[in-house]
């Protein structure tokens, strides 16, 4: 035996918290409440609420697969004489100082990348905001791609002027129109 252990030999971690399920289950019962039982849900929640594993979850193979509507996100490139102000731009409406957009703006200068300008905005909007960019960013490089795509690495829909993986979500109507 080392460091004063007992002759338990049963490791700490085994063991642990089997006390308290041990007593939380003598009190379900004193208290008339079947362990194995469901977890009846408050009366006034309706039962469509408290699904938290939908019914139509796809298997991948042949399912439909519902989503989310589509939302666009507007992309450009910083114009490395602006730094600052595209930085202000940027970290309006993001959990991110203008320091931290600073370096983010000097990084996609500097490797001649695009950065998101808005975020999570209407097709019609897009639409409109890709003429109409903010001081700090290079006129003519704005770009529209679905919310949460990186239009480096995604496909062009020439119809709409947008980039996407997967379908369109102009075309297949899954973007909410305005």
């Amino acid at each position: 035996m080392h460091g004063g252990q007992s002759g338990n030999t049963t490791p700490a971690w085994s063991t642990w918290g089997q006390e308290s399920k041990e007593a939380d289950a003598r009190a379900d019962n004193a208290q008339g409440h079947d362990a194995d039982a469901p977890i009846a849900a408050p009366s006034h929640i309706p039962d469509a609420h408290l699904r938290l594993v939908p019914d139509y979850i796809p298997d991948m193979n042949n399912d439909v697969m519902i989503h989310d509507p589509t939302m666009f996100t507007v992309w450009a490139h910083v114009d490395p004489e602006h730094l600052l102000r595209a930085a202000e731009h940027l970290a309006t409406g993001r959990p991110m100082t203008v320091p931290q957009c600073y370096q983010l703006a000097r990084q996609a200068a500097r490797e001649v990348r695009r950065v998101e300008l808005w975020i999570n905005v209407w097709y019609s909007d897009a639409l409109d905001l890709v003429n109409d960019l903010p001081l700090g960013f290079v006129a003519g490089t704005a770009v529209i791609a679905h919310e949460g795509i990186d239009p480096a690495v995604s496909a062009f829909c020439e119809k709409h002027g947008c980039f996407h993986r997967g379908p369109c979500g102009v075309c297949d109507g899954t973007h909410l129109p305005r």
